[in-house]
């Protein structure tokens, strides 16, 4: 979720002036076993979550500013850039990963993780962006994406698809796979 403001669970708690995300871990009765936030000194708009089979948790969405999860902070480089951030099943954060340009904005809008532990992601950009593999073509108004990220955060493939609408590619509410092997985003 995405709070500005105070937020506690259980015995832990932060406070922030910004927006900020945050993910958290109950146990099954229902008690606080572990509360992450990553924060922004602008805005925040996380979008997705998903879990792979080790429990470790992916969380992006886009922001605006600086963001930091845990010791990495990165900057956006356009008016708002796509986040995401992977979390170890026990809350610490592992890696952060930025994407955008200074023409553009990016966010992710769906996540899933496949059975090697990638995540794949889908997204909207305008102007180019790049997720690691090479810039993507420019879009006439808002584009869609689709990209595979190792379990390190490192690329692996990525396709951009383009609106034949006036109004670009808006939403992307449900990301689902069909067992393809790592590298089949198409």
């Amino acid at each position: 979720g995405s709070h500005n403001g105070e937020i506690q669970l259980g015995k832990t708690s932060y406070t922030t002036y910004y927006d900020a995300f945050f993910a958290a871990k109950l146990d099954k009765g229902g008690s606080p076993e572990w509360l992450v936030q990553g924060e922004t000194d602008q805005s925040m708009a996380p979008c997705s979550v998903a879990v792979d089979a080790a429990g470790d948790v992916f969380v992006s969405g886009a922001y605006s500013g600086s963001l930091s999860s845990g010791d990495t902070k990165v900057a956006s480089a356009g008016y708002e850039d796509a986040f995401v951030a992977k979390l170890s099943a026990g809350g610490k954060p592992l890696w952060l990963k930025s994407f955008g340009s200074t023409s553009n904005s990016a966010s992710v809008l769906a996540s899933v993780v496949d059975a090697a532990g990638h995540v794949i992601i889908a997204g909207q950009y305008s102007g180019v962006v790049s997720l690691g593999g090479g810039v993507l073509p420019a879009a006439s108004v808002q584009a869609g994406f689709l990209a595979e990220l190792d379990g390190d955060g490192n690329h692996v493939a990525s396709q951009a698809f383009d609106s034949v609408e006036s109004d670009g590619v808006s939403s992307a509410d449900v990301l689902a796979l069909d067992h393809q092997p790592a590298g089949g985003v198409e």
